[in-house]
C-alpha cells in the first residue's frame, strides 16, 4: 500500500487543485462494499478510519482488535476487486489516555505497544496525541507543552521503530489534532482559528526533533480540525464559510496547510465544495452512509407494504416495525440520546439523524426479518411506479438499465448516492448525478 497515493492528493490540493479524499467510518459491511465500489468506479483511493476509544488492543470490552478491523474491510476488497495498493487505514485519537487508570510509566508504555502493533498491521495514517492527563498528573491544570513534546516524541519513536523495517514509501503518515487556543470568549470555546493551526504544525516540527526524527516532518500529512457538531437529532448545521475561508488561508513555512475536518456527514454539497477548495483535503463521513441505508431499507418497507399487503399468500416482513422493536428491547445505545415522551422517542428511533439505529443491524432478528423483506420483494416484484414513488433516484437509473432492480443492488446504489456527494466534491467526478 504505497502511501504515495495520499501524499499526491496533499499536494495537489496543496497546489491549488480541487483534490481530496473521503474516509469512511463505519464497520457496516454495505456501507463498506458501496465504498469500495464506488473508489473503484472513480479510480480513487479508499481510506477506512477508526477512532482508538472504539478498538481494543485485546478485543476487550467488546471492542474490534485492530486485525479484525482490517481483516473485515479486506473481505469487501475480496466482492468488489478493489486494488490492494490503493487501500488504506487510518486511526485517530491514539493516546495514553486510553490507560486512564494506570501510571504515567505503564501508560506510554502500553500506548507505545499499541502503536507499534498498528503499523505492524498496517495501519497507514496515524493520529497521535499527549494531550490529556494521566493518573499522577495534576488534576486542575493543562499539560505543559513541554511534557506533551515530550510523550508525544516518546510515542512517534515507538512508531517510527516499527515502520523502519518498511520501504519508505509504506512508512505511516501522521495527523496532527488541532485545538482551539486560550484567548477566546466563553462562547468560542470550540472554535479553532489560524493561529491554532500554525502553532500545532509548528510543534510538531519540534515533536519530531526532540524524538531525534527530524526527516518525519516531512510525512506530516494533515492538521485535523473540529468545525463544530454539523447537525443535531433533527436539523443539518452548515459549517460557518468564513471560518472555513480563514482556515484555508493557513500556511507554514510559505506552504499552505493541508486540513482534514471531522463528521462532514450531512453537510450541503456547497459546503462540501468550499472545504475542499480551502485545503480541507480529508473529509470523513460515516453515520451519513447507514442513515441513507436506513432510509432504502425503510423505502423497500413501504413499497412491500403498498403492493403486497392483502396479497394471499404473503407474510409481510414488517421490517419497520421489527427494528424498532429490537431497539425497545436493547435501549442502551439510543436512550441517552433521544429524549422526550413515548412518540417523540419513536420517531426519533426510526428519523434522528444521531442515527443510533446503526447499532442494531447486526440484531439476529433484524437480520432475519431484512432476509424476508428481501425475499418477498424478489417472488412479488413491484411496479416501477411504486419504486418512482420511493426511491426516486434509482427508479431512474433502473428504467435506464444502468441498475438491477434487486434489493441488495438497489440498496447498494443509495449508499453510493450519498457517496457520490463526497466524490463530486474530492474532484473525483465531473457530475453528482452520474
Amino acid at each position: 500500500m504505497r502511501t504515495s497515493w495520499l501524499v499526491d492528493i496533499m499536494e495537489a490540493n496543496r497546489g491549488g487543485e480541487r483534490k481530496g479524499i473521503y474516509a469512511v467510518e463505519s464497520q457496516n459491511l454495505t456501507v463498506q462494499e458501496a465504498y469500495l465500489r464506488q473508489a473503484l468506479a472513480d479510480g480513487s483511493p479508499a481510506l477506512f478510519e477508526i477512532c482508538a476509544n472504539m478498538m481494543g488492543p485485546h478485543g476487550n470490552s467488546g471492542k474490534i482488535l485492530p486485525v479484525e478491523f482490517i481483516a473485515k474491510a479486506k473481505r469487501s476488497v475480496g466482492k468488489t476487486g478493489f486494488p490492494r495498493d490503493r487501500l488504506f487505514f487510518g486511526i485517530n485519537n491514539i493516546n495514553p489516555s486510553l490507560w486512564k487508570d494506570e501510571s504515567v510509566e505503564s501508560a506510554l508504555k502500553n500506548t507505545c505497544a499499541f502503536i507499534s502493533d498498528l503499523v505492524s498491521f498496517g495501519f497507514n495514517k496515524l493520529g497521535i496525541h499527549a494531550r490529556i492527563p494521566l493518573k499522577g498528573d495534576p488534576a486542575d491544570q493543562q499539560l505543559s507543552q513541554e511534557i506533551i513534546i515530550a510523550r508525544e516524541a516518546t510515542l512517534y519513536q515507538a512508531a517510527e521503530g516499527t515502520a523502519a523495517a518498511l520501504p519508505d514509501e509504506e512508512k505511516p503518515l501522521y495527523v496532527i489534532d488541532v485545538n482551539p487556543g486560550q484567548g477566546m470568549t466563553e462562547e468560542q470555546t470550540n472554535i479553532v482559528h489560524k493561529e491554532d493551526v500554525e502553532i500545532t504544525v509548528d510543534r510538531f516540527a519540534k515533536t519530531t526533533v526532540a524524538a531525534g526524527l527530524p526527516e518525519m516532518k516531512e510525512r506530516l500529512l494533515i492538521a485535523r480540525i473540529f468545525l463544530g457538531a454539523g447537525y443535531d437529532s433533527e436539523k443539518v448545521i452548515p459549517f460557518d464559510s468564513s471560518l472555513i475561508k480563514e482556515l484555508g488561508g493557513c500556511v507554514y513555512r510559505d506552504k499552505p496547510v493541508v486540513l482534514e475536518v471531522l463528521q462532514t456527514d450531512f453537510q450541503p454539497q456547497s459546503v462540501l465544495n468550499q472545504l475542499v477548495d480551502n485545503h480541507f483535503a480529508f473529509l470523513s463521513v460515516g453515520p451519513e452512509l447507514t442513515y441513507t441505508m436506513r432510509e432504502a431499507l425503510f423505502s423497500m418497507a413501504m413499497m412491500e407494504n403498498e403492493s403486497m399487503i392483502g396479497k394471499p399468500g404473503v407474510y409481510l416482513s414488517n421490517f419497520i416495525i421489527e427494528l424498532d422493536r429490537a431497539m425497545q428491547s436493547d435501549p442502551q445505545h439510543w436512550q441517552k440520546y433521544y429524549t422526550g415522551n413515548g412518540f417523540e422517542q419513536l420517531i426519533a428511533r426510526k428519523y434522528s439523524l444521531y442515527d443510533r439505529s446503526r447499532f442494531y443491524w447486526e440484531d439476529k432478528e433484524v437480520r432475519k426479518t431484512k432476509k424476508r423483506l428481501f425475499d418477498n420483494l424478489i417472488e412479488y416484484p413491484f411496479p416501477l411506479t411504486v419504486m418512482r414513488q420511493f426511491m426516486p433516484h434509482q427508479y431512474e437509473r433502473v428504467a435506464a438499465g444502468e441498475l438491477e432492480n434487486k434489493p441488495d443492488a438497489l440498496v447498494m446504489d443509495a449508499v453510493r448516492h450519498a457517496l457520490r456527494r463526497y466524490s463530486h466534491a474530492c474532484g473525483w467526478m465531473e457530475n453528482i448525478h452520474d
